[in-house]
């Protein structure tokens, strides 16, 4: 390693500028003291000391050095860098072990916009490296960060160790103590649905959303419940519904529309699609004669370039891929991790599965 004023014993293979970048980036230097001279990285690493200057002209070029006249080269404060000036070499995308669909081919999308605009890499992989794994990838320069899109709860544990690390991470639609995130505005989104299904004239309103305990899921049943409270519903909680991950069955379905009879539309995670059409099918529900459905999120089959005409509440996964490689470069700077939640607003896609109830005079 690179010390202050100091000659250690580096093996002749390594390279001086990785050295440099390593030890500045892990912060083992100090800020006050200038670094080894030309003279003495050129002779460490049995390079020319021409050489030598231009490997510290790059990092000086990044903001990650200062050259002072007469007192020599300093490492720059995480807090001084400029954000303009930090590069980013290698993102590391981690998803969530699931077939490939489109909710996650727009998130990488938006990643690999910014790394093409940036000339840097970024590499996807479907399960984490263990901790240590991560650790050694990280301080050997093998990536800048970690994106991690919807990461499991086993996979907490290994964030909180890195986010005490210091490297640079950031969460989709989960949030962790001190680890920037980003989710999309569900909130607005459905603010936006219920407000479109009762200017049509619906009152009945049905929300089938996943049974999951990540607390974004409880967040958008709550407020589904309190924007029908607001209407004068009574006990608006009856009208909103979970099922498991690929495990609801017909009967489920066809309970909720038992309870809730006078159901005219229907808002439903775009991960119960599949069922949701077939219960259509078999109950013989003609859509939007008998029922007004509104999928929130896209999947493969229902999404916003297809000719299917349900309508989506479509979420920003291509601009959120952006912002999050964004957000690693601020981190990477030495910024403090934002204090919450950056949220995105989405697109209310109205096709021709909405129209008003029979029994109201409103027309779309």
């Amino acid at each position: 390693m690179i010390s202050n004023r100091q000659t250690l014993n580096l093996k002749a293979y390594s390279k001086l500028e990785e050295d440099l970048r390593k030890s500045i980036l892990g912060g083992k230097l100090s800020y006050s003291e200038p670094i080894s001279t030309e003279t003495e990285l050129s002779q460490m690493y049995g390079i020319s000391r021409n050489t030598a200057r231009k490997a510290l002209q790059k990092l000086v070029d990044e903001g990650l050095l200062s050259k002072v006249h007469g007192r020599g080269t300093f490492i720059v404060p995480p807090e001084d860098r400029s954000p303009e000036l930090i590069r980013l070499t290698k993102i590391l995308v981690i998803i969530a072990p699931v077939p490939d669909s489109i909710y996650d081919r727009k998130l990488i999308s938006g990643v690999a916009d910014y790394a093409y605009t940036h000339q840097c890499q970024f590499e996807v992989k479907k399960e984490a490296a263990t901790l240590s794994q991560l650790r050694s990838q990280y301080e050997n320069l093998k990536f800048d960060g970690i994106i991690w899109e919807r990461p499991n709860a086993e996979n907490y544990s290994i964030i909180e160790a890195l986010r005490d690390d210091g490297i640079p991470q950031v969460t989709i639609s989960r949030q962790i103590a001190g680890v920037a995130s980003i989710a999309f505005d569900c909130a607005s989104g459905i603010r936006e649905a219920v407000k479109f299904l009762r200017g049509i004239g619906h009152s009945e309103i049905m929300f089938y959303d996943l049974d999951n305990p990540a607390p974004i899921f409880a967040a958008r049943q709550k407020l589904f419940v309190n924007e029908l409270r607001k209407s004068g519903m009574l006990r608006p909680e009856n009208h909103v519904f979970t099922a498991k991950f690929k495990t609801m069955k017909n009967e489920q379905i066809q309970h909720a529309f038992a309870v809730c009879p006078d159901t005219t539309a229907l808002i439903f995670s775009s991960t119960l699609t599949n069922e949701f059409m077939e219960y259509f099918k078999t109950a013989h529900i003609r859509i939007p004669e008998d029922l007004s459905v509104i999928i929130f999120g896209e999947t493969d089959q229902f999404n916003m370039d297809s000719r299917h005409p349900y309508s989506i509440l479509i979420e920003p996964r291509q601009l959120i891929g952006t912002r999050a490689a964004e957000l690693i470069k601020i981190l990477k700077g030495g910024c403090k991790v934002p204090e919450t939640q950056l949220l995105l607003h989405g697109e209310l896609m109205i096709r021709q599965s909405c129209t008003s109830p029979v029994n109201s005079l409103t027309t779309v």
